[in-house]
């Protein structure tokens, strides 16, 4: 991972093949967050442009999410297009609006679907690695000659 000029946190290609999709994921959310909370802070600032590109970099983060839902996994799926859907037709009427004030419901709407996949993903990762090992120690004890 490398940074811009600015500081802003930058994956190599290399960097992001190496991701799981649920990493991928993880790292949209904290992007998401990251720019709902620049663009509050800009408007606060009075500085609209500012405000109005990083809101544009979170609609396009969150149709990214969006795009990569697994709709064969049941409602879930359904709901977040929903809120996601939702979030991003908000932050357009902020913009085209000047009420900025929107933002931050928006950030704390989205705050703990970030949570929950944070967590859901971290569980996930434990299992696999448990899994993963358990092959693994299975593997080696065919595998030993005495």
């Amino acid at each position: 991972m490398n940074r811009k000029n600015g500081g802003e946190r930058v994956l190599t290609n290399e960097a992001l093949y190496q991701k799981t999709p649920q990493q991928l994921t993880t790292l949209l959310y904290e992007a998401l967050l990251e720019r709902l909370t620049e663009a509050e802070e800009a408007a606060e600032a009075k500085n609209y442009a500012a405000a109005s590109k990083n809101i544009q970099k979170a609609v396009d983060i969150l149709t990214r999410l969006g795009s990569g839902l697994n709709y064969e996994a049941g409602i879930v799926a359904d709901q977040l297009e929903q809120v996601y859907n939702y979030a991003a037709d908000e932050l357009v009427r902020a913009v085209y609006s000047g009420n900025y004030e929107v933002i931050g419901a928006v950030r704390e709407l989205l705050q703990p679907v970030a949570q929950a996949w944070n967590k859901a993903a971290s569980t996930s990762a434990a299992r696999t690695t448990a899994g993963q090992r358990t092959q693994t120690q299975a593997y080696d004890k065919l595998s030993m000659y005495e």
